[in-house]
């Protein structure tokens, strides 16, 4: 499931969010403001959104295996 932790309009049309939820979850749709955030949960995988192309981007991993 999905989570908003946190939206902001910007702008007066797009909205700013910041979300969590599983790998297997879909990730946010609609009018989003570029920089929203999306963290995988399960895989610690950040994601931010571009408007211009409306896909978001993997951003990079947090945590990760010891050495």
């Amino acid at each position: 499931m999905v989570r908003i932790l946190e939206e902001r309009l910007l702008d007066g049309r797009a909205s700013y969010i910041e979300a969590v939820g599983l790998s297997t979850d879909e990730k946010p749709a609609g009018t989003l403001a570029t920089g929203s955030t999306y963290i995988e949960i399960d895989t610690g995988t950040v994601y931010m959104f571009d408007e211009e192309s409306g896909d978001w981007t993997e951003f990079g991993s947090q945590g990760g295996e010891d050495a």
